[in-house]
């Protein structure tokens, strides 16, 4: 049987085209279930408290299979797409990529929020939250996948993410900056549904945008701050992911010094718990393969 997402009891909130759930009712997905049913739901889909029809945005479809394994206590919930799992970096780029049998919801988290596109931050959200076993694996292999859970290995660089989709705006303006202008500048960008990555002003105004929405920033600031000057250039951010691996410091000598060697230009360097992230304007596959033979490659032969 198929249910929509209103059928499946998905309730969200009122924001239409990123709409979070806020709960689920799956009596309806029981009653059927008791009845021996498969029961088929749409993704991306949910009711808000007028009634009207939501949808999730990008990633529902994994955020609502993930819902709805914690709304029933489903033991294990499979996400099959076109690969088999999660890597140590991009097969298509790295041959020897090594895939993972398993990897913690927080580093899962940093994968994901790097730019990888195996599986939606917001689903690794929800299985964190309500301790769900989620499995990403292939429609077309019947090969074991990697199993994202609780579990927290030894500190170990887990995998690397090139994310050369950014673009880094900055705008400058020959008197002082004021501060409600930093403001009104970063509310206008809300308001039309513009996320940026950070935001920074110093004696100018500098953030992060998707290069997808490069176009619609463009013509935004160029309506409506016709007294800055503007500059657009492209940016990698590259991620080293791994619980604990931030306090090793032999992990982030060995970065800097191959993108040193490289002769790259670093802008910023972002380190939590579990991942390293690191600003640079160009980051050629050359370059990430020796990344890769460091950190992963090296580990694995002294093995």
């Amino acid at each position: 049987i198929s249910l929509t997402g209103w059928q499946a009891g998905i309730q969200t909130n009122k924001v239409h085209k990123t709409a979070k759930i806020e709960a689920i009712c799956p009596k309806r997905i029981n009653e059927e279930l008791n009845q021996g049913k498969i029961v088929i739901v749409a993704g991306f889909q949910g009711i808000d408290e007028n009634q009207d029809i939501t949808t999730l945005g990008r990633g529902g479809s994994d955020t609502t299979a993930v819902a709805i394994q914690a709304a029933i206590g489903a033991e294990e919930c499979y996400i099959f797409s076109d690969v088999d799992g999660i890597y140590s970096a991009d097969p298509n780029i790295i041959e020897v990529a090594k895939k993972l049998d398993e990897i913690s919801f927080q580093e899962m988290q940093e994968i994901s929020d790097a730019g990888a596109k195996v599986l939606h931050n917001r689903c690794i959200r929800i299985g964190e939250k309500f301790d769900c076993n989620i499995f990403a694996s292939s429609t077309f292999s019947d090969k074991d996948g990697t199993k994202i859970c609780k579990k927290i290995e030894n500190s170990e660089v887990k995998s690397l993410v090139k994310n050369d989709k950014l673009v880094l705006v900055k705008m400058k303006k020959i008197k002082n900056i004021e501060d409600n202008e930093v403001f009104n500048i970063y509310l206008e960008l809300l308001k039309n549904n513009i996320i940026t990555e950070s935001y920074k002003c110093k004696e100018e105004i500098e953030f992060r945008i998707q290069k997808c929405e490069q176009n619609k920033v463009e013509e935004l600031l160029e309506s409506k701050y016709k007294d800055y000057e503007i500059y657009q250039s492209d940016i990698v951010k590259f991620t080293v992911a791994g619980y604990g691996i931030a306090q090793d410091n032999t992990i982030l000598n060995k970065v800097i010094n191959i993108l040193a060697k490289y002769r790259l230009k670093m802008y910023d360097i972002n380190l939590t718990q579990a991942k390293i992230e690191i600003l640079i304007n160009d980051m050629p596959n050359e370059v990430l393969r020796s990344l890769h033979d460091v950190l992963i490659d090296n580990n694995r032969k002294e093995e």
